[in-house]
This record gives structure tokens, sequence and C-alpha cells, in this order.
């Protein structure tokens, strides 16, 4: 996983970087980013019914090949619209991979083990995009986007030979787990029953965490991949304030994962508003980062923001791979990945347009106010939930 999310990043954001010096537009630099969520969203059940027919293992080994040709072809392609069609291959195979490596992490894990590496699943998910967002801006003012985008291709390749090891050690789809299974609860398996063909829905234990992480990513990860090239510039920093703003961001990043991995392990959506309450925040954090041009406070700002945000994204993923049954998590985490990557695709292109026409301050302002309606209606929704979850978890 660090493997190939650092190489995804690398790319990403070399290409954006550059089209940005290019074009000098929000929008179309975030649409590197959007134009990659749009086939996902409309080929969620192929995904998820792809792990009835083929292993895992080999999933992912052919999802990671397939990444490091279409690294290749984007580079090939920059200055060309196909470059976007492109892009919008890589999204699927990068949300195949996401949704299956899922897979793979709750055949191998259960209990306690598991909620504990669903906490760090995140880590390294979330450590590689930093990376890979440091190592690409690097990289760009070294090297040109075709050798960036070889050496890129080696990490995804060095991903697949390492997935192929999964194939040897889990067993076919539809089996048991290599582990004994724990007996549920009568509760929960009626739930399970009542959703077989409905994936995720129907399902309150898993409702919570989905909206929090529609909201974190959809909102936060969504605005952050408008502001992570075009503050730095704000700011009159150039190129080096954009690596700069992408070191403090990985550096959020990584502690916000592991402090949620290990000090805030016995939090959950479920409990009180803690996730909430934390999504809040960060939503005010996002606002506050470009309220004032002083590089030090707004980077210290946005340190906040996107720590928050990730100790938010963290619980509420962990919660969502613990509830889920294994039977339905290929569909669940590619559903999931689907409304994501929907409300990202809306801030994206929504705030690179309002970005482009306002400024950065009104766009975060109005993208920040929104994430806060949404923080209270979906607590005010799913309130009546809490006394269910608590019977079935009883």
């Amino acid at each position: 996983m660090l493997l190939s999310t650092t190489g995804s990043f690398v790319m990403l954001l070399a290409l954006s970087s550059q089209l940005f010096q290019l074009t000098g537009s929000a929008l179309l630099t975030s649409l590197i980013f959007a134009s990659q969520w749009l086939l996902p969203s409309l080929l969620t059940k192929q995904i998820g019914r792809l792990g009835s027919r083929f292993e895992v293992g080999q999933i992912l080994f052919v999802s990671e090949v397939l990444g490091a040709l279409l690294t290749v072809a984007s580079a090939v392609t920059m200055g060309h619209p196909t470059l976007f069609a492109v892009l919008a291959a890589r999204g699927l195979v990068e949300v195949t991979t996401k949704s299956y490596r899922t897979l793979a992490l709750k055949r191998h894990f259960e209990g306690e083990q598991l909620k504990s590496a669903a906490s760090f699943f995140n880590t390294s998910q979330y450590l590689g995009s930093g990376l890979g967002g440091v190592v690409g801006l690097f990289l760009i003012a070294k090297l040109t986007l075709l050798n960036v985008a070889l050496l890129d291709a080696l990490t995804y390749l060095v991903a697949a030979v390492l997935y192929m090891g999964i194939v040897s050690q889990q067993k076919a789809p539809g089996s048991s787990p290599t582990l004994p299974a724990r007996p549920q609860p009568a509760a929960t398996d009626a739930a399970s029953s009542s959703a077989q063909s409905q994936g995720w829905h129907g399902k309150p234990l898993l409702l919570l965490p989905l909206l929090m992480l529609i909201i974190n990513a959809g909102f936060f990860q969504g605005f952050h991949n408008v502001l992570r090239v075009p503050l730095p510039t704000h700011l009159g920093l150039g190129s080096q304030g954009v690596m700069t703003l992408q070191i403090i961001t990985s550096l959020a990043i990584f502690l916000g994962a592991v402090h949620a991995s290990t000090q805030l392990i016995r939090f959950s959506s479920f409990e009180g508003y803690v996730v909430q309450a934390i999504s809040a925040g960060a939503a005010v954090a996002m606002i506050l980062a470009v309220f004032l041009k002083l590089s030090w406070f707004n980077f210290v700002v946005y340190f906040v923001f996107i720590y928050l945000f990730e100790v938010a994204y963290t619980i509420a993923m962990r919660d969502l791979i613990v509830q889920a049954p294994q039977e339905h998590m290929a569909m669940i985490t590619a559903s999931s990945t689907a409304y994501q990557t929907l409300t990202m695709t809306a801030i994206v292109v929504g705030g690179g347009f309002l970005a482009d026409h306002l400024g950065l301050f009104p766009s975060t302002l109005a993208i920040g106010a929104l994430a806060l309606l949404a923080i209270v209606l979906s607590t005010i929704g799913t309130r009546n939930l809490v006394p269910t979850i608590a019977r079935v978890q009883e």
C-alpha cells in the first residue's frame, strides 16, 4: 500500500504542478484529480463483482500492473485532451486496488487485531500520499515528466509482485476466513441477511462511519486538492511553497493517522459526537488557513486542518472496515469510495470554479460552511440510530 500510494501521488502532484504552471487555473489543475473519479462512480457494482470471479491477490496484481502502464501513458499524453481519458481509466484501476486491499485486510485479521490493522491501514495510505507529493514535486524540478512517470511505474510493479503473495495465503472468494470467525449477535446477523443484495444499505452500524467518510474525504480532501497548489502561489511562495506545504501536509497526515491508530483506538463514530466535533474543527481550520496572508500562520493552521481531517477519517474508516460483513466487503468499499469520490468531484469542480472567479478565501469560506452544515445534518439525521446501535453492540 505504501509503495503504490506513494507512486500514485508522485505522478498526480507532478502533473498538477506542471499544469498549474502552464495554465494558472485552479479548476484545470483540480481536474487532474477529479477526472479519475468519474468511472469508479459509475462502475461500483462491476468493481464489487470482480471478487466473485478472481482471487484478491490476482486482482491486486493486475490492477497495479495496469496502474504502471497508465501512469506512463499520462506523461505521454500531457498537454492533450486524451490526458483526462487516461486519468479516468487510471482512477478506475486505483479504486479497484483500494477496494480489494481492504478485502484482503478483512480476510487476514479479526477481532481486536482487525481493529488495530484497520486503523494502521490508513496510516500507510496517507503516509504514502504525503511522501508521494513531496517526492513528485522534487522530481519534477529535476527530471522530465516522462522520467518521473517511469520511476513512478516501478513502485506499482514492485507492489504488484508483493501482492502476488496474497494469492497463496488466502482462501477462495466466498469461503471462510483464515481464522475462525467469532459468533455474531443475532441482531447483526439479521441486519446482514436483510441487506444481502444491498451492501451497506439498511445497516445503522455502517451508516454513521459512511457519512463521516463522505464528509471528510469529500469536503476536506476534495478542497485540499484545490488548495494544495494555488495557496502557496497566493502567498507569493511559488513552487518552493508548494513543496513546503506538501511536507507540512505529509507530517500532519502521518501524525494524525498514528494518533488515531494508537491513542484514539477506543473512540468510534458511535460514541458521542467525537468524530463530528473533530470534523467541525477541521472545517474551521480550513477556513482560517486562507484568512490571512502570513505564510507561517497559514501553514500552521493548514497543519491543524489536515491533522484533524486525518484523525476523523481514520476513525471512520476503521469503523467501516470492522463492522462490514466480509462477504460484502468489496462492494461496500467500492460503494463507499464512489460516494466519497462523487462528493470530492463536486467539491473539486465547484471549489476550483469559485477559486478562479471569487478568490481563495470566499471559496474556502463557502466550502467550509457547507461542510459544517453537512456535519450538523448528518448528526441530526442519525441521532435516532444511536439506541439501535447500542442494542446491536450489546
